[in-house]
């Protein structure tokens, strides 16, 4: 997932994000979640480590438990408030989890990627 979203950077004049285990370790933890709780929304605050001073938060949620992370990068891109997200030259730092397991009855997953700045 983190090469696909570094892709497109490149691809649009931008740095390459840095992969951060914190970020990885909210954002994966959150997928569970998410998935547990039967529930896709974000919260008013993105849990991440205090280090980064700002922070910011795509979702994506697909029927089926293939990861598919080109498919889900595509989504982000065709949504324009995913897609700022993604180009936005202020992050520097991503860490991206997903889920796997069945939402409100139905085989799914659950994808989260946390971006931060230092």
């Amino acid at each position: 997932m983190v090469r696909e979203l570094n892709k497109i950077r490149i691809s649009h004049g931008l740095r390459s994000l840095r992969r951060s285990q914190s970020l990885h370790q909210s954002s994966s933890h959150y997928a569970r979640f998410l998935m547990v709780r039967n529930m896709f929304a974000h919260r008013a605050r993105i849990a991440v480590a205090s280090r980064f001073e700002w922070a910011g938060e795509n979702l994506e949620l697909h029927w089926g438990w293939r990861p598919r992370p080109r498919y889900t990068v595509s989504r982000w891109m065709n949504s324009p408030e995913h897609r700022e997200v993604i180009l936005s030259s202020e992050w520097r730092w991503v860490g991206v989890g997903n889920s796997r397991g069945r939402f409100h009855s139905s085989a799914a997953t659950i994808w989260v990627a946390h971006f931060g700045k230092l």
